[in-house]
């Protein structure tokens, strides 16, 4: 019990794991990144060192958060998401994909722009 480790021929052998590494591949930045209210799309991930079994999914506009998309989704590297028509037309809005115990380890999308 207590710290996770090895145990061989008697003795204990600790050991950490990497912390999960999140890339974000869409939305990505550019002229094509425009998603309209109301619509779904693809949110696009990958993880790389810890594999954490679920991931957290939000919203920033500008590096601020601004609204929670997702919880405790399953680490699949895909979540459709239907845009809030209720989100203002405009850009600089990024997705941030996270693990909840290593939430300063997260992938950041491309800035994309949201649009009627």
């Amino acid at each position: 019990r207590g710290r996770p480790g090895l145990h061989a021929f008697g003795s204990r052998i600790d050991f950490a794991l990497p912390p999960p590494i999140f890339s974000v591949s869409s939305p990505a930045s550019g002229a094509t990144s425009t998603w309209s209210r109301g619509g779904s799309y693809n949110i696009q991930w990958s993880n790389a060192g810890f594999i954490a079994p679920s991931v957290r999914l939000s919203l920033y506009r500008n590096g601020s958060y601004l609204d929670f998309i997702a919880g405790d989704t399953p680490n699949s590297g895909n979540y459709s998401w239907r845009v809030p028509t209720s989100l203002a037309d405009g850009s600089n809005y990024s997705v941030r994909v996270f693990y909840l115990p290593y939430p300063n380890n997260w992938g950041d999308s491309g800035q994309f722009t949201i649009s009627n």
